[in-house]
């Protein structure tokens, strides 16, 4: 965790290469697969297919100043901003291009945060708590069906 000034260049990389080359790579071979297939039928919620990149609330917007994670907010904006791109793309040609955002969620990265930073995060958000994988899961799940199959480019923001 770093500001832009003390940022080493191997954990920049390091922190894009995960967070945004992973991200592209794996949009870039799911895209060629549902390219070659053929959509379900003709009724307008059908798709060739359906892509979830996994962005961050920090995506959208800055980290705060007690939060040195420079290097991850930038490259969760540019999976948004390939999400938003990709799905421009890609929608004429039936597929389904989209990026969830959550806020804060119970995982490991969340547990190398310092305790008081945590506490003062957890505050501003409304419902009081951090939140569990499985509701992330659940959204995600709602984005690959036909519910949300007039959805395209989209960041949707899980928060609490």
């Amino acid at each position: 965790m770093a500001y832009s000034g003390d940022h080493d260049i191997k954990d920049w990389e390091k922190t894009l290469g995960v967070n945004l080359h992973g991200v592209w790579m794996s949009s870039r071979e799911e895209i060629k697969v549902m390219m070659g297939q053929e959509k379900r039928d003709d009724s307008p919620r059908s798709s060739r297919g359906v892509i979830v990149n996994v962005a961050s609330a920090y995506g959208l917007v800055a980290t705060p100043v007690n939060i040195p994670l420079v290097s991850y907010t930038a490259a969760k904006h540019g999976v948004v901003g390939m999400t938003k791109a990709d799905a421009i793309v890609y929608a004429p040609l039936g597929v389904r291009i989209n990026a969830i955002c959550p806020g804060y969620v119970q995982t490991p990265m969340i547990d190398q945060m310092p305790d008081e930073v945590m506490q003062k995060e957890v505050a501003r958000v409304p419902v009081g708590r951090l939140a569990d994988a499985e509701e992330i899961a659940d959204t995600i799940t709602f984005m690959l069906s036909p519910m949300s199959s007039y959805m395209y480019g989209s960041a949707l923001v899980v928060d609490g």
